[in-house]
């Protein structure tokens, strides 16, 4: 028998989850993880920026990455967007249920997250955002626990945290919208109109949130499923969404480089990034391309599964290698690309690992399917008996 069997059997039984409803689409999992590993970029880039010689290849490769990888978290709105709206829109759910379910699902790991930060904050207080003022302190912390930065102008103790406060908003706002206007009784094609009518109105209301309008994105592509074939066109329309996010994620890096310096090109590529990702997610969520079927692949979709704890808790992993990477290589001394192509896969793996972890001790048994990781042991030792 392989060895790779039970590996492989554990890792089903560890981070394989069942949809939460009808009409499950597996590769949704998968470009969760993509999404992911798009944010780790950001992070392992910021971090190991120290040891870049400038103006070197890597270094040049590096900032790249970091360009590019921001469009993890619009990837991430847009699954947000589709797998919400898809819900409520079947049929109305009951407000305090439904907002309990959402908080459940977001706040557990944030909160065990937020405390390590919280923790680490007063062990090590020269890497604390915590204000020095005791009054300030106090506000700082409930600001943060409250997931209000992102919507408001305060920094987020957790960096990616900002855009957990989008979501609750829009998990919040959106049953509230759908009942008032009676959206599910309107015709699908008014209702895309409507969506993409708001999507603009924020573009010109309110650009300094421009970003979570990728919210909408999500929704249209709900929207257009319902309007199109799963098994016509997928070739094509394949072909399409990766040529245009492709060419979005070169136009984005090279406006991030200065390569291209007109007037408004920073505004022209978040317009170009709402139609690739809208593009991407047909592809992977309403075609049976291949595409669709290699975000199907039951690794990606674990990683996938686990991939909300791996974006809260891997930017605190990174910074703890490369705080120790400081203090043992410092930058100063050590610098060289070599860095970079050397650490990347052994940091990723470890943060990797202690999501995993995360994911088991907290994500899974509390917000998911009640599974923990002392279940999945009593079950193997039981299947092993």
């Amino acid at each position: 028998m392989s060895i790779f069997t039970p590996l492989d059997r554990a890792a089903a039984s560890a981070f394989e989850l069942q949809g939460s409803y009808k009409g499950w689409i597996h590769s949704i999992e998968g470009l969760r993880g993509f999404a992911a590993f798009l944010v780790y970029l950001v992070h392992y880039a910021t971090l190991i920026r120290p040891w870049m010689p400038e103006k070197s290849i890597t270094y040049y490769v590096s900032e790249t990455l970091f360009s590019i990888g921001n469009v993890g978290v619009d990837i991430f709105f847009a699954i947000s967007g589709f797998l919400i709206y898809a819900m409520l829109i079947r049929r109305e759910r009951p407000f305090l249920p439904y907002a309990k379910r959402r908080i459940a699902r977001i706040y557990p790991v944030f909160l065990a997250v937020m405390l390590i930060y919280t923790a680490l904050s007063f062990v090590v207080p020269s890497e604390s955002k915590i204000p020095t003022g005791g009054e300030q302190a106090v506000w700082y912390l409930i600001a943060n626990y409250l997931l209000l930065p992102g919507i408001f102008d305060i920094e987020p103790m957790i960096v990616v945290a900002w855009s957990l406060s989008y979501e609750m908003f829009f998990y919040l706002v959106l049953p509230i919208i759908m009942t008032v206007c009676g959206l599910r009784k309107v015709p699908g094609t008014l209702r895309i109109l409507m969506w993409f009518l708001l999507w603009v109105g924020v573009y010109f209301v309110a650009p300094d949130h421009f970003r979570a309008s990728m919210l909408i994105v999500g929704i249209l592509v709900f929207e257009t499923s319902q309007l199109i074939s799963r098994d016509r066109g997928s070739a094509s329309i394949t072909l399409c969404a990766l040529t245009a996010f492709a060419a979005v994620l070169a136009f984005k890096a090279s406006i991030y480089l200065d390569v291209v310096t007109f007037n408004n090109a920073g505004k022209l590529s978040k317009v170009l990034l709402f139609g690739a990702c809208y593009l991407l997610c047909i592809a992977v969520f309403c075609k049976d391309g291949w595409l669709s079927r290699c975000f199907s692949g039951r690794y990606f979709r674990y990683f996938g599964n686990m991939s909300y704890s791996f974006y809260l808790i891997h930017g605190l992993t990174l910074k703890f290698i490369f705080l120790v990477m400081g203090i043992l290589l410092p930058a100063e001394i050590y610098a060289s690309s070599l860095w970079f192509w050397v650490l990347f896969l052994p940091a990723f793996l470890a943060s990797s690992a202690v999501s995993a972890a995360l994911f088991l001790l907290v994500e899974r048994p509390f917000s998911l399917d009640g599974v923990g990781v002392f279940d999945l042991m009593r079950s193997r030792s039981v299947s092993a008996s």
